[in-house]
Formats: structure tokens, C-alpha cells, sequence
């Protein structure tokens, strides 16, 4: 991958594994994303108008506001955030419930780096919330 793979696009990580969230949004700064690590869906929430991501990568099961409660916050005060889960669930588990709040499956983790990148490079060039 070139060194202008992530472009800037801004990548919020929202993971209550700390170690998980710091780790990936670690490797997508050093991939040219600006990456930021939250440990909660409020986290994130209180984040998003400051931070203004173009892309959300939430794990789906954390305490105060899960990943699923936080993808429908998302849709009501910045519905131009693409969603993306990046979960250990079984697709049987989690496939309605994404469906409900139109949350791709970016993939199960640790598998599918290929369709996440996939999901990330669809996104470049397509700005940030509020970008005309």
C-alpha cells in the first residue's frame, strides 16, 4: 500500500478493549488515516462534532452504549458517518440487528483486514460530515 492510502480521511475506533481500539487506530495513522481511539459509544458520541469523522469503526457489544445503540444515535446527528462494525460475533448473531441500523459488517475480527480495507478505500475522497 502507498503512503497515501487513508489520504487523512478521519477514522473514529470505538472499542472498550483499549488495547484493540489504540492498536487499529494506530496501524490506520501510519496507513495516512487520521485515526482516533474511544473506549465507548458516549465517547464517541461526545466526539463527533469536534472530531467530524468520515468513517466509524465500532465493535458491537460495549458497556454504557454499544455498538448498536451508538450506530442509531449516529444516523439521527450525523447520518453522513459511514458506519462500519468490526466485531468477534458470529454473522447469525449480529446480521438483523445490523441490518436495523444499516451498519456494514466491515468484519469479524481478527479476519477480513482485505474487506475492511475495502470498505475504508470506498470511503476515501467522500470528505467528512459537513463537508459540502
Amino acid at each position: 500500500m502507498d503512503s497515501v492510502f487513508g489520504a487523512g480521511l478521519r477514522v473514529l475506533v470505538v472499542d472498550d478493549n483499549a488495547d484493540a481500539a489504540t492498536s487499529l487506530a494506530t496501524l490506520l495513522s501510519i496507513l495516512g488515516y487520521n485515526a482516533v481511539a474511544v473506549f465507548n459509544g458516549q465517547q464517541a458520541i461526545d466526539l463527533v462534532a469536534t472530531f467530524r469523522p468520515a468513517v466509524v469503526v465500532s465493535d458491537l457489544h460495549m458497556p454504557i452504549v454499544d455498538g448498536f445503540q451508538l450506530a442509531q444515535i449516529l444516523r439521527d446527528i450525523a447520518p453522513d458517518v459511514q458506519l462500519l462494525a468490526w466485531s468477534s460475533d458470529n454473522e447469525a448473531e449480529r446480521g438483523s440487528a445490523l441490518a436495523q441500523v444499516a451498519m456494514p459488517i466491515a468484519c469479524v475480527s481478527p479476519t477480513g483486514w482485505k474487506t475492511f480495507c475495502r470498505l475504508l478505500q470506498a470511503r476515501e475522497g467522500q470528505g467528512t460530515v459537513g463537508s459540502a
